[in-house]
């Protein structure tokens, strides 16, 4: 699917904010089950010529223009490299952050190749899922030689481990997000370590899987960019771009990009597990004089610090993912 990048709906002004300081001035809509965003297929002719042009082949160029169709993913996460792009270079000390972190992602493509993604539908992992694609875009241009300009970007295999106790709207935002970042997506619904293992077999080349992980997570302020995973789990690299990034941070990506992300995040939910152990932050309930409790979104909570205030249960031990 291909998309440009306009407002989300029309009731949404484009984010002009430069520093992440404003992020809680700014609105999103709900975009959980935005399908007037998800199904726009057309891709303007400006996105087409600037995906062309980083190609170095006049035949391959002019493939690409007279046939969009074939070209969907390549178009589509040249948009979005496009737009990471301009938000390094505003130079700012959120700039300086999203620099290493797309360094780390190229280093990781430069490593594997294609690798690996585990998409658990949260905020985190959004933010990594879209810079993903425009690492991938970024390897397919400098290597023509290994993803042929004369074809469509490679999926990205993803992995989907659904939760014991899964909240339906991060069902809906998982098929939401396959079918408008086109991923090879499988969903499997076991145990994490059993889960990892049917999903590494059934992809033997993969040495390699990149998960959104913060070093504010429970049992990862130890972790590096590029970690193995823990004695007795199944065996690969754990890529870890957004390590260093805070609450903050992520929100700011989120939505200085007009990112689709999870609907719950707009009903006071900041940190998402499952319905046994996730509530919504009680940092973000609104005082009023109704009977009806209502909740800011996720983005408006001002102290980083109170994300996980949400869950009501910590995990008894680390998993290899975090």
């Amino acid at each position: 699917m291909v998309i440009s990048s306009p407002p989300i709906n029309n009731c949404t002004q484009p984010i002009h904010s430069s520093s992440s300081e404003d992020v809680h001035n700014l609105y999103i809509p709900n975009v959980c089950t935005n399908n007037s965003f998800l199904n726009n297929t057309q891709s303007s002719k400006a996105e087409v010529i600037d995906c062309a042009n980083d190609m170095n082949n006049e035949v391959s160029k002019e493939k690409l223009i007279n046939n969009q169709h074939l070209f969907t993913r390549r178009i589509f996460y040249s948009t979005i490299n496009k737009d990471v792009e301009a938000l390094i270079n505003e130079n700012s000390p959120f700039s300086v952050k999203l620099r290493e972190t797309v360094e780390i992602i190229d280093e990781a493509y430069e490593r594997y190749g294609i690798f690996g993604f585990s998409f658990n539908g949260g905020k985190d992992c959004t933010v990594l899922l879209h810079l993903l694609t425009a690492g991938l875009y970024r390897y397919a241009v400098k290597h023509p030689e290994i993803i042929s300009p004369n074809e469509d970007l490679p999926k990205i295999p993803t992995v989907y481990i659904m939760n014991s106790f899964p909240f339906p709207e991060i069902d809906d935002y998982i098929k939401e997000a396959n079918g408008l970042y086109d991923l090879d997506l499988v969903t499997i619904a076991e145990p994490m370590k059993e889960a990892l293992k049917s999903f590494i077999d059934s992809k033997p080349h993969l040495k390699a899987i990149s998960v959104g992980v913060r070093s504010t997570d429970p049992y990862s302020e130890h972790l590096k960019p590029f970690t193995h995973t823990d004695k007795g789990w199944p065996e690969f690299m754990r890529v870890l771009p957004i390590l260093n990034w805070n609450y903050n941070d992520v929100w700011t990506f989120l939505l200085r990009l007009n990112v689709p992300y999870c609907c719950l995040y707009e009903q006071g939910y900041t940190s998402l597990g499952g319905t046994n152990n996730t509530i919504k932050n009680p940092a973000l309930k609104i005082e009023n004089d109704g009977d009806e409790e209502k909740y800011e979104p996720a983005y408006k909570l001002k102290d980083g610090s109170l994300e996980r205030m949400g869950r009501i249960r910590k995990s008894a031990s680390p998993s290899p993912l975090r």
